[in-house]
């Protein structure tokens, strides 16, 4: 009895209160609030836009129309090449940016070059170069390379940066900076 008179009187202050196996939250005012109301964990207000202050997933995370007002960053994995593992693909595992250590100048001969196993349409993949020139080569070059890029080849020397989009079972070149 005393949950229901609570209730009540959370709906006359304009609280609606819900719950349900997986969500707890309350309506306060025009947005549904999750978490504390003056530090809340999500909102969504009477657009339908959701406000989210930590966001992390740990597989395949999808949205549309989605906008950042804080800074993001993605720690670097390494991916360290040698004349040995010229021919091995890169699995990305999770990470967007992969800094390309090489032993020594190199050209791949990997097939794919990056791994498609894992991947999901409109993944992005940022390549960073090392101390030492990795050179990609293109799908028309190196048949089975599985990259769509801008030239038939592209060579990752120190801070040379290019980022890529999966798509159609294709690594396809968004830009490339020869820094």
């Amino acid at each position: 009895m005393k949950k229901v008179i609570a209730i009540m009187a959370l709906c006359v202050m304009g609280f609606v209160p819900f719950a349900s196996a997986r969500t707890v939250g309350v309506v306060y005012g025009d947005a549904l609030v999750i978490g504390d109301i003056e530090a809340p964990v999500a909102s969504i207000g009477t657009s339908g836009a959701l406000s989210v202050a930590s966001l992390s997933a740990t597989g395949a995370l999808s949205m549309a129309g989605v906008t950042n007002t804080g800074a993001v960053s993605e720690t670097p994995n390494t991916a360290s090449y040698s004349s040995i593992g010229i021919s091995t693909s890169i699995t990305p595992t999770g990470k967007a940016f992969i800094v390309l250590n090489a032993s020594g100048t190199l050209t791949s001969t990997a097939t794919p070059f990056i791994s498609t196993t894992s991947a999901v349409s409109g993944q992005v993949l940022t390549l960073m170069g090392g101390a030492n020139a990795v050179t990609l080569q293109d799908n028309g070059t190196l048949s089975g390379s599985l990259l769509e890029l801008g030239s038939t080849t592209r060579a990752l020397g120190a801070g040379d940066i290019i980022r890529l989009r999966y798509y159609d079972g294709k690594w396809w070149e968004e830009s490339f900076a020869n820094n």
